[in-house]
């Protein structure tokens, strides 16, 4: 194990990404890596083969221990008598907005040139996949009354 802890830091020291792809016709993962220009040595290109199996077992488990830490976050009470508090952040940016002439501050417009055929059903649901995703597309704050 220490010999196959060994060749990941050198792989990762000298910049070369591993990954794995599963072969369409087997289902088997597939090692993949992509080094620099130069990187890649015979003796490292023989370390990767004589460890191949081991490295695939340390990238699956790699992968596992990435969605466990990635778990899907708990819905928070919105009833009345459950009041969520902004953060002082929030309050801040708020505050300014209440208060400034030019309330694009913030704003970040973008402009991008789309070539070719549009396919605006996958559009369409790319947007509402990141609005399903992400609360505050979906967020709006009122003052409270005192």
């Amino acid at each position: 194990m220490k010999e196959l802890l060994a060749l990941v830091k050198t792989l990762a020291e000298k910049h070369i990404q591993l990954w794995l792809e599963t072969d369409p016709s087997t289902q088997n993962p597939l090692l993949k890596f992509k080094a620099p220009k130069g990187a890649l040595s015979e003796e490292l290109r023989a370390a990767i083969a004589q460890h191949r199996e081991g490295l695939i077992v340390y990238l699956q488990q790699a992968a596992a221990q990435s969605r466990q830490k990635n778990l899907p976050l708990e819905r928070v009470d919105r009833t009345a008598a459950h009041q969520l508090v902004p953060s002082y952040a929030q309050q801040a940016l708020w505050f300014e907005y209440q208060y400034k002439e030019n309330k694009a501050t913030y704003n970040n417009p973008l402009v991008i040139e789309i070539k070719g055929e549009l396919n605006t059903e996958a559009l369409k649901r790319c947007y509402q996949y990141l609005v399903d995703e992400h609360e505050i597309f979906r967020s709006s704050f009122h003052p409270l009354e005192a």
